[in-house]
């Protein structure tokens, strides 16, 4: 009967481990945007610039708010499910990334 008891423990133990770290793990805030840790809006990091097109690093996004201001002043036409390759890419692999296309040249 002890033994049951100590398994019992231990097993509502770890479950409540899990859930208090996967809550603090998992909560980075309820921010409507991108934001660097003094609170100001951060510039989109750019994860490929092929000239005419850039892949957006979307690591830590939560709306594409910011990814659509940064095409906007770059001239560029914002897709969400744009693809990360090159446009002369002889192949691709199919994901959903965020892309600014059509940038004007200056």
């Amino acid at each position: 009967m002890r033994k049951f008891w100590l398994i019992a423990v231990i097993i509502l133990i770890l479950a409540g481990l899990y859930f208090f770290l996967g809550n603090k793990i998992g909560n980075r805030g309820n921010d409507s945007e991108l934001m660097d840790r003094s609170g100001g809006n951060i510039t989109p990091i750019v994860a490929n610039n092929y000239g005419d097109k850039i892949v957006y690093d979307t690591a830590n996004a939560r709306t594409p708010a910011p990814f659509i201001k940064d095409c906007s002043a770059r001239g560029g036409v914002f897709k969400e499910c744009g693809n990360p390759c090159p446009s002369d890419a002889e192949a691709c692999v199919a994901v959903c990334v965020y892309t600014c296309e059509d940038i004007a040249k200056p």
